[in-house]
């Protein structure tokens, strides 16, 4: 309990939205409310400044009745520290309900202590949406207790649920008459992710250009609050059941009031209540802010990437003075080629990935061995630059949609209507649970991608989820949450040589090396164009999944190639965890 009580946690975001920090109270002058990290949808448009401001209407999250207290006359409460106060001396704890003449809320049964085990929850799950990096070891240690909670056997066991909505802004901002903010066009300008450095060729952006934007954001948000603070301030006094059963009352008086201290009253109520709506169109405008920053960041490698591949290299041919080609000549044979025709080849395993649907050798009627750890697609130059370029599309769309994508799986894993089966994937036992909700969204946008490439698709189309590839929501959510992570360093490294090169030393190394800055920067690239998109690490690795997990497994092998010791002079410390 005395750990909840410092729930500031960092903006969060959930159905493509944005959540916010809950570390300010509001002040309400007729009863405390208790303010949850929240969320608005569609963070992407906002960023790109899309006129649609339309956020998703999720369900507003009536939360269940609050356990009834011991008839203990002691006032004091459970917590270890002092308690934050408002303006009429109301006991306030984010987050947390408020238990009348308690002394711990270990003395009461567990089934009782309901609504503080739902919030506790609720916030770690939001905290690592927009934190993915955070949490790695205890995210899904907390995911499984959840889903095992979700059981109906195990839920009938416990008398009650540990689960509750992650909450998001809309509603929030609905419950206190503030949610017109949502439709103004302001919004977009109040909310813009201002960059350094120009989205597709990475070049610094002007001083003057990024302050200007900066003066123009903070205007538009201060006239966001003037504007709606004072139009919806009465809706701050509204409150929830569980607010009305939680918050701690005061004591009343009989004597009859005079009209000038009503007038006073009166007067005092209606700041407190401007003052409360400030805060909180102030902590949601400063959550979408936040969460289209992370959407902005993960999107950023991933469109720097695809620029990189149209700026250096030819859709058509390799360039023949240079000598970069990207023709692939894999170890699978030609049953293992991607393109469309090969798909329904009946020769090759036809789910392309992992151990397929049956196994590795499952369906293969040659006794070809094949190494993984090597290319096993057979691609000419145009074919892979396809290739490429269609998965960097289809990864800078999950990108955009990535909070939506963090919802999703989480509805999917704690789930009521689908369990899981504990089954060995050949990787060992793992929690095979299907995922309705992703795969919906994973199909629209590979639709959208397959639309917009206006060419034949290369490779297969299968998106693995619920299977022994890729066993749960979980997992997937953990492997796209990977692409931002890799590929930064790797578009870093391209910017950076320039800077690097301005050392004469590395300048002159280089030239020794590769002959010139470009030509280094042309090898890499072509590098990894090729053998992050070779098929290895896997059986097929054209799939949906596969082409993520051979530019994983390039990763690994970066140490190896000649160029490795620029990467290191460059300040490159790794894809797995802090980099420069």
């Amino acid at each position: 309990a005395a750990g909840a009580e410092d729930a500031s946690l960092s903006a969060v975001s959930a159905v493509e939205g944005i959540t916010i920090d809950s570390s300010e109270e509001p002040t309400s002058t007729t009863s405390t409310t208790t303010t949850s990290a929240m969320t608005t949808d569609d963070g992407h448009d906002n960023a790109t400044n899309n006129n649609n401001n339309d956020t998703s209407s999720s369900s507003n999250n009536n939360e269940n009745k609050a356990p009834n207290n011991n008839n203990n006359n002691n006032n004091k409460t459970h917590k270890s520290k002092t308690p934050k106060q408002n303006k009429n001396n109301n006991t306030y704890h984010p987050h947390v309900p408020h238990y009348k003449n308690l002394t711990s809320i270990a003395l009461l049964p567990p089934s009782q202590n309901e609504l503080f085990f739902q919030n506790i929850f609720e916030i770690g799950r939001r905290n690592k949406v927009l934190n993915p990096s955070k949490m790695r070891d205890t995210y899904g240690k907390l995911m499984h207790l959840l889903q095992d909670a979700q059981s109906p056997s195990i839920a009938k066991s416990l008398g009650f649920s540990l689960y509750k909505d992650m909450v998001m802004v809309r509603p929030f901002l609905e419950a206190r008459g503030l949610d017109g903010i949502l439709d103004d066009e302001r919004l977009v300008t109040a909310t813009m992710f201002i960059s350094t450095r120009d989205r597709r060729t990475g070049e610094v952006v002007d001083r003057g250009i990024v302050e200007e934007g900066v003066r123009r954001k903070k205007d538009c948000i201060e006239e966001l609050l003037g504007e709606y603070a004072d139009r919806g301030g009465g809706g701050s006094t509204t409150t929830t059941a569980m607010e009305e059963d939680t918050t701690i009352t005061t004591t009343t008086t009989t004597t009859r009031p005079s009209p000038e201290s009503l007038s006073s009253s009166s007067s005092n109520d209606d700041d407190g209540n401007n003052i409360a709506a400030r805060q909180d169109l102030q902590r949601c405008i400063d959550s979408i802010a936040d969460a289209i920053a992370v959407v902005e960041c993960n999107v950023s490698p991933v469109r720097r990437m695809l620029h990189l591949l149209e700026e250096n290299f030819s859709p058509h041919s390799p360039n023949k003075n240079k000598g970069q080609s990207l023709e692939l000549r894999g170890s699978g044979g030609t049953c293992f080629s991607s393109n469309s025709s090969s798909n329904s080849n009946n020769n090759g395993n036809r789910y392309g990935y992992g151990f397929g649907a049956f196994g590795s050798s499952f369906g293969s009627s040659n006794n070809h061995s094949r190494d993984s750890s090597g290319p096993t697609l057979n691609h000419s130059h145009s074919t892979q630059y396809t290739f490429v370029w269609q998965s960097l599309r289809l990864w800078e769309e999950v990108q955009m949609r990535m909070h939506k994508l963090w919802v999703c799986a989480d509805d999917d894993l704690l789930s009521t209507t689908t369990s899981y089966q504990l089954l060995n994937t050949g990787q060992g036992l793992n929690r095979v649970q299907s995922c309705p909700r992703v795969g919906r969204v994973m199909r629209s946008l590979l639709s959208k991608t397959q639309k917009a490439a206006n060419a034949p698709w290369v490779g297969l189309s299968v998106i693995h989820l619920g299977d022994r590839d890729v066993p749960n929501a979980l997992v997937f959510i953990d492997k796209y949450t990977q692409i931002p992570r890799f590929l930064k360093p790797v578009v870093d490294f391209c910017d950076g040589i320039p800077d690097m090169c301005t050392d004469r030393r590395i300048a002159s190394y280089v030239d020794t090396q590769f002959g010139s800055e470009k030509d280094l920067e042309m090898a890499v690239l072509a590098d990894y164009f090729k053998h992050g998109f070779d098929g290895s690490g896997d059986d097929g690795g054209s799939c949906i999944d596969g082409r993520l997990t051979s530019s994983w497994n390039w990763t690994s092998r970066v140490v190896k190639k000649n160029y490795y010791h620029f990467f290191m002079l460059s300040g490159f410390q790794g894809f797995d965890g802090d980099f420069k």
